[in-house]
């Protein structure tokens, strides 16, 4: 191989290392720009997944407080139902003393026919 050939195979080595370097220099500044496209965009997630998490928390909040009036309401619900059963059961000795008295003054009634005769007779 001459010189000549040689600082040609060199100069076309140097090009292609010069070539390859500008594609990488390139493909560094479009990585750059990516990373920092993708630290934007992470950055914009962390701030809403944050400001989801806020709203998840109040909701949750909302949530309980609906629970306790619930469980108050229950309870409420549960002393209504004694309540009407109290009431019922109420109702149904009176009707009961009711029934009695009703037979205990036909009884009376009765007896007291049998006491005094008829008047219009």
């Amino acid at each position: 191989m001459s010189n000549a050939e040689s600082n040609g195979s060199t100069q076309q080595l140097l090009t292609a290392v010069l070539q390859a370097t500008a594609e990488m220099q390139h493909a560094t500044a479009e990585m750059q720009q990516a990373t920092a496209r993708m630290q934007h965009a992470t950055a914009e997630m962390q701030q809403l997944n944050l400001q989801q998490n806020q709203k998840l928390d109040q909701q949750s909040q909302k949530l309980d407080q609906h629970n306790q009036a619930l469980d108050h309401l229950a309870e409420q619900v549960g002393h209504l139902t004694e309540g009407l059963t109290e009431i019922k059961l109420l109702v149904q000795e009176q009707s009961e003393t009711s029934k009695r008295q009703e037979r205990n003054i036909d009884r009376l009634v009765g007896i007291v026919d049998k006491l005094i005769p008829d008047r219009t007779a």
